[in-house]
């Protein structure tokens, strides 16, 4: 039953609507004009806001600047810094085991001398540039 009826009151309502009538004294103008004057004030902080959020992305442009510009100052001074992969070979000793477990040891062979002397110059020359940049570094 009270279904009913508040189906009907909402049908009489949708049926016959009441209109809005305006205040004859202007009593909406200050509701209005204070809706006004919080819209401004919202503007205002958002373009304050705004303005923070620019300045704070310049500053943090700027500093990207500073330091990309740091690190090709950096790069320019001492270009190769890094000597490689095989940067620990120091001593030809190690350097050689080390490139023998990597690669294996030359088989007997006909050219097998050639493949040792040829082993032994390359961790010669891996040595030899390790200790290059380790000597670049101290100057630097």
């Amino acid at each position: 039953m009270k279904k009913r009826i508040a189906f009907f009151a909402a049908l009489l309502t949708l049926a016959f609507p009441s209109t809005a009538r305006p205040d004859m004294f202007g009593g909406d103008v200050i509701v209005l004009g204070q809706i006004l004057v919080q819209a401004i004030q919202q503007l205002a902080q958002l373009r304050q806001i705004l303005a923070t959020g620019q300045d704070s992305l310049g500053l943090i442009r700027d500093i990207n600047r500073g330091i990309n510009d740091s690190l090709m100052l950096m790069r320019t001074i001492s270009p190769d810094r890094d000597p490689g992969i095989y940067a620990n070979w120091q001593k030809v000793d190690q350097a050689l085991s080390a490139m023998q477990s990597i690669y294996g040891i030359a088989v007997a062979s006909k050219d097998a001398r050639v493949q040792q002397d040829a082993d032994r110059s390359t961790v010669e020359a891996i040595a030899l540039n390790n200790s290059i940049y380790g000597y670049t570094s101290e100057i630097d």
